[in-house]
């Protein structure tokens, strides 16, 4: 029984606590309609505000949950993409690959040299074995 009328007097307290800066504008009316705007307060409060602001919370971990996916995801790719070069280079495609273009004729060359075809068949195997090897990471 005490329980309630100690929690009943603090709340009397709060409520009239505040009265007398609403009683100074406007009398018993203005006391009336403070505390009644605090109660709306603190119904906007736990229908508007909390679940506004539990949506945003949720949106943020997406957010942050997103871009550790893809932070993780780049640093995948970088690893595959090294360990690829690395792959290569022990296969040495290269010179195989210089070692088959010298018995084709002089302009024929010096074309194959000039369109970069060479650049462009190493960059295609290794995006094939980073492929590889990004799936076997992944």
């Amino acid at each position: 029984m005490k329980k309630y009328f100690y929690s009943s007097l603090v709340l009397a307290v709060l409520i009239f606590g505040f009265s007398n800066n609403a009683s100074a504008d406007s009398g018993l009316g203005g006391f009336f309609s403070y505390v009644s705007g605090l109660g709306e307060d603190v119904w906007n409060l736990a229908t508007v505000s909390t679940p506004n602001m539990i949506e945003r919370m949720f949106a943020y971990l997406l957010q942050w949950y997103i871009t550790v996916e893809f932070y993780l995801l780049k640093q995948a790719l970088e690893f595959s993409w090294q360990i690829s070069g690395v792959v290569l280079e022990d296969l040495a495609l290269g010179s195989k690959l210089n070692n088959a273009i010298s018995f084709l004729p002089n302009d024929v060359q010096a074309a194959l040299v000039q369109m970069r075809i060479l650049d462009g068949i190493e960059l295609l195997l290794q995006a094939y074995v980073t492929r590889f090897t990004f799936d076997l990471i992944n």
